[in-house]
């Protein structure tokens, strides 16, 4: 039986270094031995892992063939899609992608400019 990885990451407050572990709560992330507060913007939930077995968490922005994407929650398709950045904003769920092709490129927090040109 294959085991879902339940695990979430987030940049610590005040420091802005990646954390990984549980949910604790919405500003805190954390393992068996501490709590960490992070900032709850920087928080996003493992959805699978990409090329050279990275490990692909929401908000990450990825190239897959000649597209750039962003991972995100979509509320109507109560699931992880990906979001293409080329400025038609389609949406593929995040299962429909063979991610072992994706290349993580960066994320929402630390590479804001990956996002300019989407609409």
């Amino acid at each position: 039986m294959a085991h879902r990885k339940f695990l979430f990451r987030g940049k610590e407050a005040p420091f802005g270094n990646w954390v990984e572990g549980f949910l604790v709560d919405e500003s805190h992330i954390g393992d068996w031995t501490q709590s960490l507060l992070v900032d709850p913007e920087t928080v996003g939930q493992f959805t699978g892992e990409a090329a050279n077995g990275a490990q692909l968490f929401e908000g990450d922005i990825f190239q897959y063939d000649d597209e750039l994407m962003v991972v995100e929650w979509s509320v109507p398709d109560s699931g992880y899609v990906a979001r293409s950045l080329d400025g038609s904003n389609w949406e593929y769920p995040l299962g429909q992608i063979h991610l072992g092709c994706a290349e993580i490129v960066g994320n929402i927090h630390d590479n804001p400019e990956l996002l300019e040109g989407q609409t």
